[in-house]
């Protein structure tokens, strides 16, 4: 499902927001079955009765019959693989030198905004891809202005929840380009891999 939103051009969680007000009809606040399927539709999914009922509960957390954004945003934002979690605790160690955690005043000197690979392909400007990562770093710190492992962990899920997992690859050169670290994992240097931008993928 992931993979179907990003092809459609959403790749935030923004993007997702407003998707879930568009097929909302009735603007409860809930998607309801016939209408999460109509969304479902659209992206090109088509369910039996069965696979839409197992779906469907998979994201009605609550079991009250309906699943309200906090519920669909919570089961996409959460599901990340294995590797790009390691990238993510890799990076946080390596800037913070095996520190449990680090000011964001520190880690707003490393970021460069410029290197993203948004910003390099023109598809954001540098100033939007400062003003998201000093939002971010603002949303996940301690009330000391320090960030843990946890934070740096719930920012870049922020970040990276709409990117399908066979895009983990980009998601390297992404946080490798703009804290200028070579490697995240301990394999090869990933970052000339090509931005892939939604409009691109089929």
């Amino acid at each position: 499902m992931k993979a179907q939103l990003f092809a459609k051009g959403c790749d935030s969680m923004d993007k997702l927001q407003s998707v879930f007000k568009q097929f909302d009809e009735n603007g409860n606040g809930i998607l309801e079955k016939l209408e999460f399927n109509e969304m479902l539709t659209k992206m090109g999914i088509f369910l039996s009765t069965q696979e839409l009922r197992t779906i469907y509960d998979n994201f009605d957390l609550n079991h009250d019959g309906g699943i309200s954004y906090t519920e669909l945003s919570h089961v996409i934002r959460n599901v990340v693989s294995d590797n790009r979690m390691s990238i993510i605790m890799n990076v946080f160690n390596q800037l913070t030198h095996g520190e449990p955690s680090i000011h964001v005043d520190i880690l707003k000197k490393q970021y460069n905004a410029a290197a993203h690979p948004r910003v390099v392909a023109r598809h954001l400007t540098e100033a939007a891809q400062w003003e998201y990562f000093c939002n971010g770093m603002a949303k996940h710190q301690l009330d000391n202005g320090f960030l843990t492992l946890e934070g740096f962990i719930e920012y870049y899920l922020d970040a990276s929840c709409m990117l399908p997992a066979d895009k983990d690859q980009w998601f390297q050169q992404a946080i490798c380009s703009v804290w200028s670290i070579n490697n995240a994992n301990g394999g090869a240097d990933t970052r000339s891999a090509d931005y892939v931008s939604t409009a691109r993928i089929n």
